[in-house]
C-alpha cells in the first residue's frame, strides 16, 4: 500500500500526454495504480519493455518491489509489461 505522502511524491512532475506527446497518458498511469495498488505487487518485480523519459517507470517503481527496464536502441512504439515473481 502506498502512503499518502508516497502518492504525492509518485505523481510529482508527471506530465500528461497533452503536455508531453512522447509519454503515456495520465489515465493510463492512473489505471496502472488502481489496478495494482491494493494487490501484493510489492512482492513482485515488473519488467518494462520500452522506456522514454521514465514517467511510467516512476509510477511502476512505487507499485512493485523492483522495476527493471529492457531498452532497445530503436524507438519502441508499444509498451509491454510483464510481471514476474521475484525468486531471490
Amino acid at each position: 500500500m502506498i502512503s499518502t505522502e508516497g502518492k504525492r511524491e509518485m505523481w510529482r512532475d508527471i506530465p500528461d500526454k497533452r503536455q508531453y506527446k512522447d509519454t503515456t497518458s495520465l489515465k493510463f498511469k492512473e489505471d496502472l495504480v488502481s489496478s495494482f495498488e491494493d494487490t501484493e505487487c510489492e512482492d513482485y518485480t515488473i519488467l518494462e519493455v520500452g522506456t522514454n523519459h521514465g514517467h511510467t517507470t516512476r509510477i511502476l517503481s512505487y507499485l512493485f518491489k523492483q522495476e527493471d527496464e529492457f531498452i532497445k536502441k530503436h524507438k519502441v512504439s508499444d509498451f509491454i509489461f510483464c510481471i514476474y515473481k521475484n525468486h531471490k
